[in-house]
């Protein structure tokens, strides 16, 4: 897999922009706010303190280095065609209380790709909802760079064909086409429902999955048609499982190892770990201590959100806060146009057609300038083909 492919069709906003307005939704020109592909995704909460709606076709880019912070914002993709690109590099970064509605089109890369590049340095993702998923693409990546710790913590991450959280690679070994430096990965709180593959893959000394869940309710066919899924899996070197359950329906609970990029014996602590699938633990290449009870619990974990509000009803205050610096999130179009536009229209529009008609060309404008457009069009028409009244005598 490439570290990052970029689309030459991406979407960025001003850091000028991004900030101003702490409750201001951001419109992104060109976006229609019930759009394509809306009626699969989840809501916009209307308690959201910002919202991004990305257009049909674009990309959203957000990148995060050294002390940078993403917090409290919706990303709104539900357009058609309409994706994300986020990515987190340097030390000491976070997302904090995000939720992208609307489902990823998918890509060759990850659409969500971190990495903690200081050894003693720390990489945050709390409180994010993922639960649109992907049509073929990973939820969360962590690159082979990654060499200090990353927290992963009441996220809830679904629908994803490539892997819930593809946590492995730092742990790579000198086989691999990019070796692995090492960092540990922590998933925490989180719920993984119906990712291919394995809901969360870890491989690194230091790792572990605590107090969460995984659920399988149907096949899931990963993005290269394989139907392998497994709940978790350990793919490198050692992790702890604790207090964690899992449901399987068509796959393995825990895999142990890997046949394909030997590195050495893998080692797993499981505790209080309950599960039902066809396989409860597999693997040649593992050592595996502790063993699956039966009757698992499937609910989402308390503090893990369920719904894009939820994020927002128990956001993670700025105490909690790791980074506090402001990510690289460029657009070439200042959205301070959109009331600029849409005052001068109003005023166009009333004087020419009336304060109702006037407003509702203005609304049709600010969704989509097509519809505007279109529905002067037909207005025109409409009045020349009405008889202009009865001649006189």
């Amino acid at each position: 897999m490439n570290e990052r492919d970029r689309t030459d069709n991406s979407t960025a906003l001003s850091r000028r922009a991004f900030l101003a307005g702490s409750t201001a939704g951001v419109l992104v020109p060109g976006a229609i706010a019930s759009g394509a592909g809306r009626a699969a995704a989840a809501p916009v909460p209307e308690n959201a303190p910002r919202v991004v709606r990305v257009p049909a076709g674009r990309t959203f880019d957000i990148s995060l280095g050294d002390g940078d912070s993403l917090s409290d914002l919706v990303i709104d993709v539900s357009a058609l065609g309409a994706g994300y690109d986020i990515t987190a590099t340097g030390s000491n970064w976070e997302v904090r209380n995000v939720a992208i509605v609307g489902r990823h089109p998918g890509s060759e890369s990850a659409a969500f790709a971190v990495r903690v590049e200081e050894p003693d340095g720390i990489g945050v993702i709390e409180n994010v909802w993922l639960g649109d998923g992907s049509r073929d693409t990973i939820g969360v990546f962590v690159s082979p760079y990654h060499a200090g710790t990353l927290l992963i913590r009441r996220c809830h991450i679904a629908r994803y064909p490539g892997n819930g959280v593809y946590g492995s690679s730092p742990g790579n070994g000198p086989g691999k086409p990019v070796s692995g430096r090492g960092g540990p990965v922590r998933i925490e709180e989180c719920y993984s429902y119906n990712n291919a593959i394995s809901g969360f893959r870890v491989g690194t000394d230091g790792s572990w999955v605590r107090d969460s869940v995984i659920v399988q309710d149907r096949r899931t066919p990963s993005g290269g048609g394989r139907d392998a899924t497994r709940a978790i899996w350990v793919y490198f070197e050692s992790a702890l499982i604790e207090n964690v359950s899992f449901r399987m329906a068509d796959g393995t609970g825990i895999v142990v190892g890997n046949d394909s990029w030997e590195k050495s014996a893998t080692r797993v602590a499981l505790r209080d770990v309950r599960g039902a699938a066809d396989d409860l633990v597999t693997g040649e290449t593992g050592d595996v201590r502790g063993e699956v009870a039966p009757n698992p619990a499937t609910e989402i974990p308390d503090r893990c959100p369920e719904t894009p509000a939820d994020v927002f009803a128990a956001p993670v205050g700025p105490e909690d806060a790791v980074g506090s610096g402001t990510p690289d999130v460029e657009r070439p179009d200042d959205p301070a146009w959109i009331p600029a536009v849409s005052g001068a229209v109003g005023a166009a529009a009333t004087s020419l057609f009336g304060p109702v008609l006037g407003g509702v060309f203005v609304f049709l404008a600010l969704l989509s300038p097509g519809l505007a457009i279109l529905a002067v069009v037909l207005y025109v028409l409409h009045r020349r083909s009405k008889p202009e009244g009865r001649s006189r005598l």
